[in-house]
């Protein structure tokens, strides 16, 4: 059985806010979607996003790790259940 490694082979096109408390973690996977082509604003917790999203730029993808230090923000104006969410 072989394994399939994966490289940039197409550009990707958009924006992603990625959340990561881990700087290694968030630099690693930061650098290789901008190999892809993706343009990314990188933030520590989830009010990181908040602050982003609410200022008005224009984001496609929300990445954020399993539990982002910070508090619990919705991402949607009227409160649906697109949340990030902090520690419980």
């Amino acid at each position: 059985m072989s394994h399939a490694v994966t490289t940039p082979s197409s550009q990707g096109a958009g924006t992603i806010v990625m959340i990561e408390p881990d700087i290694l973690v968030r630099m690693t996977v930061a650098e290789y979607l901008r190999e892809c082509g993706y343009k990314v604003m990188e933030g520590v917790a989830a009010d990181d996003a908040f602050i982003v999203l609410w200022a008005g730029h224009r984001v496609d993808v929300v990445l954020r790790s399993i539990s982002p230090a910070g508090s619990t923000v919705s991402l949607s104006p009227d409160g649906s259940d697109k949340t990030i969410r902090g520690p419980m």
